[in-house]
């Protein structure tokens, strides 16, 4: 897994939320989950918006 940059990690830690979507086997998007993101250091901890259902 690649790294993140610090600017990458400041957009994403000052964002309200975000919209994530799975890559299926033939790269195309599934349907998006709203996720919340606390940054810790240069971890990133997500919470689907509907928990583990989300």
């Amino acid at each position: 897994m690649a790294s993140w940059t610090k600017d990458e990690l400041n957009k994403i830690e000052h964002a309200d939320e975000l919209r994530i979507s799975p890559l299926g086997n033939d790269n195309t998007a599934g349907d998006p989950t709203t996720i919340w993101v606390v940054r810790e250091g240069d971890d990133l901890h997500v919470r689907a918006y509907r928990g583990r259902g989300g």
